[in-house]
């Protein structure tokens, strides 16, 4: 047989690196990003003179955890980055990089979320399946 047949299966056992594992690690890396999460809200509020600063909101219905914009001084008043960034013009270039910088690393933490709970999902369904 060559090695391209699909009736050559390998015959070993399977030895648990199953969907139990993979749950595991992934709440090992859902931890990770929402301490990542949570350390770039307070080092977003501890920098002198911003106007805005990232928020951590816990949605409780679905366990989702999202980083957005809020204004300080005003209670409860979020933005959109569409709104901020005419803004950004009227600021250093320094000030305006790092606001620039914290946004990507805002949407990259965001993203990161929602694909590691939709696949501690899918791993939770496999489990709840054995």
């Amino acid at each position: 047989m060559n090695g391209l047949s699909s009736t050559q299966i390998d015959k070993r056992p399977f030895k648990g690196k199953g969907a139990d594992e993979w749950l595991a690690r992934l709440n090992r890396d859902y931890r990770k990003i929402v301490s990542e999460m949570e350390a770039l809200s307070e080092q977003s509020r501890g920098v002198a003179g911003n106007a805005w600063y990232v928020y951590l909101h816990h949605r409780r219905s679905t366990d989702q955890r999202f980083l957005m914009w809020r204004s300080f001084g005003v209670k409860h008043i979020h933005l959109a980055w569409v709104r901020i960034q005419p803004m950004l013009d009227r600021m250093s270039t320094a000030q305006r990089d790092w606001y620039v910088e914290m946004n990507v690393r805002v949407k990259l933490l965001n993203a990161k979320e929602v694909a590691t709970r939709k696949a501690m999902r899918m791993a939770l369904d496999l489990v709840d399946e054995e």
